[in-house]
């Protein structure tokens, strides 16, 4: 025979509370709320039953069964909402209700759902700007019957990088979002709007659009899938939406191939995915995969609501909302290095059902510099330079390649590697920030007017740092300048997943140099980290004009003007030249009025500049 405990009105636990005997039963009465208090814990032996209108408020507290048989959770007529559930291992809890558990599930024991759904919540907090979501505490995948997943969708129409916490069919997206292009879509006609990606294909060809729905998300993979903000089919708003995905953590390994290619900077990229229904360590993941240090998220937030790359790096810094601690539904992109293994094993105590899955503004520990680029309405991922002790000057593992974003409209601002022409958000250094330079460049959608900032100038050591626009010749002390505006044209070409398979982008030239540390007086300026031809002084030119270029190192050069049918008019350089920045003068007075173009041409490469011609 039961013994019951009833609790009448409301009551408000604050500690901790054991009941005698497994037999007995905790029953909340007609109308009575049980609030569990901040941090407590309710660890019962009981059955716990409530009657109708009656509930359970565990916002920010816990129900963790520890009987040692079966027990019973039940509310007849309303569905239950707790913060943290815990079984006890080899404990069996029998829900008798729906259920969401919006915080941590620690299955330790067995979950009986007795017909009825067990479902992980997801809930907004910090005002909508964080997102946390409920976890899986250890091995999911021995509940023996589904969970639903539920991650809201509250940003707008745009790339989403996704991955399946638990077992699921890509038909689990039709419920919430609109999907088209294949067999089991909404619409099995027009464009696809889910895609995987393989390495190992040719170039051009690596985005993969999921033919059939029926198919199944591969644990440990990502995937990239359009959210649409309107459904097509009825007109209306299709966001903001949840996706509810339904199934079990996958059981046993999980593991995804990994690819490196020698010679090709885009086989290197791996798509990969959290599979498990709780955020995971980076720094677990980075280590067991030898990757590189930083991984990539699609941010749609981001640029204004356009959407751009954020990045995080084991060495504690971050742009946008990338984090330490990945997410669970969320892809990610890892380069791998050549000594990379060929299977990236997950381990499930990579998770951190505690962790937030996002970046929350934690400066870096490491000395650095972050910048910044905004204008046209538009705002790029912000670079960092990180001084570290075991970074080498040239390419090492904490350097983090730019990923060209995925909407049609961006401004992006990143290092260029002076050995490649790479494109980097985070570059390298030895530890002391004396006496270097480094390239930074500028590319957009948008031609216009933009503003080059640098909001944690203080996270640098004492010391000269300054910036020289090498269009204009300029140079500013970024210590008693907080920023510089400057004039940029549209050169940006946008990637989409189906489209372009530039993911890197092709190797950039500077514009900017950043200069660490003092030129000594009466020494030569250090040569430029990358190849680089300033504009004509002055331009327009009427009489003579003094072009500026500089050379990492030595070589043979060539400068020609060029008219503006393309014929050579006059060559101001030609031969061997050291190391360094050199000049070259034009004599334009035989010159008709006119646009020009001046070519800089060497073994590693060329460049433009536009000149006119004025009287």
């Amino acid at each position: 025979m039961r013994r019951f405990l009833p609790l009448a009105g409301a009551a408000l636990i604050g500690a901790a509370l054991v009941g005698p005997s497994a037999a007995a039963q905790v029953a909340v009465g007609t109308g009575a709320v049980v609030a569990v208090g901040a941090g407590a814990r309710l660890a019962t032996t009981l059955d716990v039953t409530a009657a109708d209108s009656a509930s359970f408020q565990t916002a920010v507290g816990g129900l963790d069964f520890i009987g040692t048989t079966a027990q019973l959770f039940e509310t007849p007529d309303e569905p239950q909402v707790v913060y943290h559930l815990g079984i006890a291992p080899g404990d069996t809890l029998v829900l008798g209700m729906d259920l969401a558990v919006t915080g941590v599930l620690t299955p330790g024991g067995t979950l009986d759902r007795d017909g009825h759904v067990a479902t992980l919540a997801a809930t907004l907090d910090g005002g909508g700007q964080i997102l946390r979501l409920a976890a899986i505490d250890g091995d999911g995948s021995t509940l023996g019957d589904p969970l639903v997943y539920e991650r809201p969708h509250v940003d707008g129409e745009g790339w989403r990088m996704l991955a399946a916490p638990l077992t699921s069919t890509f038909a689990a997206l039709n419920d919430d979002f609109h999907t088209q292009g294949a067999t089991g879509a909404d619409y099995p006609f027009g464009g696809p709007n889910l895609f995987a990606y393989d390495p190992t294909l040719a170039f051009g060809s690596r985005y993969v659009p999921v033919p059939d729905y029926a198919g199944s998300f591969a644990a440990g993979r990502g995937y990239f899938f359009y959210a649409y903000g309107t459904d097509p089919g009825t007109g209306g708003p299709a966001l903001p939406t949840t996706w509810d995905v339904e199934g079990l953590e996958p059981a046993g390994t999980v593991s995804a191939p990994l690819t490196y290619g020698t010679g090709d900077a885009e086989a290197a990229w791996n798509l990969l995915g959290n599979p498990y229904a709780a955020p995971i360590d980076w720094h677990a993941v980075q280590a067991a995969g030898t990757f590189q240090a930083a991984y990539a998220v699609w941010d749609p937030a981001a640029n204004g609501g356009l959407g751009n790359y954020a990045f995080y790096s084991s060495a504690g810094v971050a742009t946008g909302r990338a984090g330490r601690y990945i997410p669970q539904a969320q892809g990610f992109w890892a380069a791998t290095s050549a000594s990379s293994p060929s299977l990236l094993v997950y381990d499930r105590a990579w998770k951190e059902v505690d962790s937030l899955g996002v970046y929350v503004g934690r400066p870096a520990a490491v000395a650095h510099l972050r910048l910044h680029l905004a204008g046209e309405g538009l705002e790029s991922t912000a670079p960092v330079a990180l001084f570290l002790a075991d970074a080498a000057n040239g390419a090492d593992r904490y350097d983090g390649t730019w990923l060209r974003p995925l909407s049609a409209d961006y401004a992006a601002l990143f290092f260029v590697a002076p050995e490649t022409g790479r494109r980097l958000v985070f570059d390298a250094r030895p530890a002391a920030p004396d006496g270097q330079a480094l390239g930074l460049a500028v590319e957009t959608s948008r031609g216009g007017t933009y503003t080059l900032t640098w909001p944690d100038l203080g996270a640098l050591p004492d010391g000269p740092v300054s910036l020289t626009d090498t269009e204009t010749g300029r140079t500013i002390d970024l210590r008693t300048t907080p920023s510089y505006t400057f004039d940029a044209a549209a050169t940006a070409a946008p990637h989409t997943p189906g489209g372009p398979a530039d993911l890197t982008g092709a190797a950039a030239t500077p514009r900017f140099v950043l200069q660490f540390g003092a030129v000594t007086a009466g020494a030569p300026e250090a040569p430029p980290a990358a190849l680089t031809l300033r504009a004509p002084a002055p331009n327009p030119v009427r009489h003579t004009a003094t072009l500026r270029y500089g050379l990492p190192g030595a070589g043979s050069v060539r400068v020609v003007v060029y008219d503006a049918l393309g014929r050579a008019v006059a060559t101001l350089a030609e031969g061997e030249r050291t190391a360094g920045w050199h000049e070259a003068r034009l004599d334009a007075s035989a010159l008709a009025t006119g646009l020009y173009i001046v070519r800089l041409e060497t073994a590693g490469g060329s460049l433009v500049q536009r000149m006119t011609v004025a009287r």
